[in-house]
């Protein structure tokens, strides 16, 4: 099994010069080494990390910075089983319903999503493109996900997860 998580991208209003303050996409840092600690292979994509001096205009009020979608299905290993998207804050909505469909339709991979704001509106994330949301804390729930998926437990047994079909499991 083999995860590759993605951070999809710093997004800030056009002309303010104190929005799109970076951060270190720590949650799935931390997710990544809990994946690899119980023998899942892990790639990790930050957007903004890899490439934070590009920036290209966004749904005509923003700014991403970052990685353009191509250039983040590029970089997914073709070993992938499960893509994870990180979505922190309600700027990076939009962001990540696209970075979801780009590799729907490129791709055709499971995605599920996580962080705080997908677990508020994790019926929209569902509606609009994401196979799976892990609800409030990731680590538990995205292994069980993993084990669900190559069949060694049922998607019932996968505490916090909301899926097309199913759930939400607040376990």
């Amino acid at each position: 099994m083999h995860v590759t998580l993605i951070s999809p991208g710093l997004i800030h209003q056009k002309g303010d010069p104190f929005g799109g303050i970076p951060a270190m996409p720590s949650g799935l840092a931390y997710l990544a080494g809990w994946l690899r600690h119980k023998g899942i292979s892990v790639t990790l994509i930050d957007a903004y990390g890899e490439a934070p001096l590009k920036a290209a205009s966004f749904r005509e009020k923003y700014i991403v910075r970052g990685l353009s979608l191509d250039e983040i299905i590029e970089r997914i290993p073709a070993e992938t089983d499960l893509v994870g998207v990180g979505v922190h804050s309600g700027s990076q909505h939009h962001r990540s319903l696209e970075v979801i469909n780009a590799i729907k339709e490129s791709l055709g991979l499971p995605i599920v999503v996580g962080g705080h704001h997908p677990t508020i509106l994790y019926r929209e994330f569902l509606q609009k493109g994401a196979d799976y949301v892990i609800l409030n804390e990731g680590e538990v729930g995205l292994e069980k996900l993993c084990y669900a998926l190559q069949g060694q437990i049922t998607f019932e047994e996968v505490p916090s997860l909301a899926w097309r079909g199913g759930g939400p499991n607040p376990q």
